[in-house]
């Protein structure tokens, strides 16, 4: 995997990826290149399955990562798949973390709050 070509997104995705090995998360999946990638985590009936960007265990609890940057936190398709992800941690007693740029956890939660999401935000640099 070249670093020098990847997009901002997937750095950070990278730098999850990273973090998550530091703190003995287990079974880590990603949406990179050269790393398994995340199963797709179900909602609805009819709608299709939604791929989170990072998934892991720790300490026998599923973990489902999803990474925003600037331009992505404030799309609608990212607010469908917060829901998506929020309704599956929930209904299996997993955990759903957001993961956004460092000084946008505060748009984050306003935008979690408003649309009735629950999750954990992590900010990262």
């Amino acid at each position: 995997m070249d670093i020098d070509e990847l997009s901002e997104h997937d750095l950070m995705i990278l730098s999850l990826v990273e973090h998550l090995k530091e703190q003995e998360y287990k079974n880590i999946k990603a949406d990179l290149p050269d790393h398994e990638k995340p199963d797709g985590i179900p909602w609805g009936n009819n709608i299709p399955k939604h791929f989170p960007d990072v998934t892991a265990r720790k300490n026998d609890t599923f973990h489902i990562f999803e990474v925003e940057t600037v331009d992505s936190i404030s799309e609608d398709h990212s607010h469908h798949q917060w829901l998506a992800f929020s309704e599956f941690t929930q209904n299996t007693k997993s955990v759903f973390v957001l993961v956004v740029p460092k000084g946008y956890e505060n748009i984050a939660l306003d935008i979690l709050s408003e649309k009735n999401i629950l999750a954990r935000i992590w900010g990262q640099d």
